[in-house]
C-alpha cells in the first residue's frame, strides 16, 4: 500500500548540472530506525532535504503516509542548523518559537528533553559548545510528535560521554510507529539501536538491508558489512 511508511521512487537530483543522486528507490516501513551511511559528499544531507521538501527541483516521487506533495512537510521533523536564530536567543525563546510554528510541537516533552540532555533553558544559543548545540538540535527535533524524524550527523562534535545519553534519547522519545533516519559516520555507537542500514555510494543506493538479516545471513556486524560492501563495489 502507498501509505505503509516512506516510499522513494526513482529520485534524481542535479546541482549545477552535476548529478548528486541517481535513481534512489526504497521503501521504509513504519517503526524502523535507519542508519543512512556513505562517504562525505555522497548525498546523504541532500536526500534528507529532499524527503522533507527543502531541496526543490528533484525528479521522482517521495510518498510519506500517502502524501506526495509539499504537505508531507507537516509529518517530518528535520534537524535544524539553527542558523536563522540570533546567537543571543535563549534556548527557551527558541522553544517558544517552535511551539508557535509547529502544531505538533510538545512543549512538555521539549522541557523534559532539556533536562534529560542537561541543558540550561536560559543559556544563550551562542554560548553553547558544539556538542551542546547538537543536543539542543536533537531536543527540538524529538519534541515534535510526528511520523518521520530526520537527524543529520547528530553525534558530530559530541563527546563520547554524551553519546550514550543521546542514543538512549532516540529510543525513549521516538514513537513505536514512527520512522527515524539518522545520517551518520558513528555507526559503532548506533548499531545497538538501528533496525536497517541504507548505504549510498557514487550517487546511487548501494544497499538497503535489515540489520538482523546482516548478522544472521552474512555473519557480520553492520560495520563489517558496510566496509566489505564498499570494498567489493570499488573492485567492480
Amino acid at each position: 500500500m502507498e501509505n505503509d511508511g516512506l516510499i522513494l521512487k526513482n529520485i534524481f537530483f542535479k546541482r549545477q548540472n552535476k548529478p548528486i543522486l541517481t535513481n534512489i528507490t526504497v521503501k521504509i516501513p513504519w517503526g524502523r530506525i535507519v542508519a543512512l551511511l556513505g562517504e562525505n559528499g555522497v548525498g546523504k544531507t541532500t536526500l534528507l532535504r529532499i524527503i522533507c521538501d527543502l531541496n526543490k527541483g528533484y525528479h521522482g516521487v517521495v510518498n510519506l503516509n500517502g502524501v506526495v506533495d509539499e504537505k508531507r512537510k507537516q509529518f517530518v521533523s528535520y534537524s535544524d542548523s539553527l542558523e536563522g536564530f540570533s546567537k543571543k536567543s535563549s534556548l527557551m525563546k527558541i522553544i517558544d518559537f517552535y511551539e508557535l510554528g509547529y502544531p505538533d510541537f510538545d512543549r512538555q516533552r521539549a522541557e523534559k528533553l532539556l533536562t534529560f540532555m542537561q541543558l540550561d533553558p536560559e543559556q544563550r544559543l551562542g554560548d553553547l559548545s558544539k556538542g551542546s548545540r547538537e543536543k539542543f538540535v536533537i531536543t527540538l527535533t524529538l519534541a515534535r510528535k510526528t511520523k518521520l524524524y530526520l537527524l543529520d550527523e547528530p553525534l558530530s562534535g559530541v563527546d563520547i560521554f554524551s553519546r550514550d545519553k543521546i542514543i538512549s534519547s532516540l529510543i525513549k522519545w521516538i514513537g513505536p510507529d514512527a520512522i527515524l533516519i539518522i545520517a551518520t559516520h558513528h555507526l559503532n555507537e548506533l548499531e545497538q539501536i538501528i533496525d536497517d542500514v541504507m548505504i549510498l555510494k557514487d550517487r546511487r543506493l548501494l544497499a538497503y538491508r535489515d540489520v538482523e538479516e546482516i548478522r544472521v545471513q552474512e555473519g557480520l556486524s553492520v560495520e563489517e558489512y558496510y566496509r566489505q560492501l564498499y570494498l567489493e563495489d570499488r573492485r567492480q
